[in-house]
């Protein structure tokens, strides 16, 4: 193996952790939330396009499509009391308040311990809460709440399918 070369990139050069995330989220009309109580985030976005058939058996062409997207957050239960209270701050009708989520990222270099400069941004586009699920059960883990979200749009480092 040539002087430098890493035959085993993943392992010996950057990764990316849930110790890099850095979570927060902007309440519409009102105050940033920071915090760092977060259990986990999940997003997807789906492009379904649509066949335009013609009259033979191929299709002549195909629509933009519908675009969905959808997500979720966990936040641990002290933090989550206070999430609701900053949302309920612009409507008492939590469901309704709109916040974007941005969640950034710096991979660290394994070697130096320090950052590599490249950061990673996700944001999902005026979020809103579509329920809340909460599970309690015999155990030492802390209690977390669950928000699956309803967004507009996810934008993955400035970029969106459509």
């Amino acid at each position: 193996m040539a002087r430098g070369v890493r035959e085993y990139p993943l392992i010996q050069g950057q990764a990316t952790s849930w110790a890099e995330v850095v979570p927060s989220l902007q309440i519409h009309g009102g105050a940033a939330f920071k915090t760092s109580d977060f259990s986990e985030f999940s997003w997807s976005d789906t492009l379904t396009p649509g066949d335009v058939q013609g009259t033979g058996p191929h299709k002549v062409a195909r629509t933009v499509g519908m675009y969905e997207c959808e997500g979720q957050m966990a936040m641990y239960y002290a933090k989550s009391v206070a999430f609701e209270a900053a949302l309920a701050a612009v409507n008492p009708k939590i469901g309704l308040a709109k916040f974007d989520l941005v969640i950034s990222w710096e991979p660290l270099d394994v070697e130096t311990g320090s950052g590599t400069g490249q950061v990673f941004t996700v944001k999902l586009v005026a979020c809103r809460i579509s329920s809340r699920q909460i599970s309690t059960a015999p155990g030492p883990d802390a209690l977390v709440k669950t928000y699956p979200l309803s967004m507009l749009r996810i934008e993955d480092n400035g970029r969106c399918l459509v």
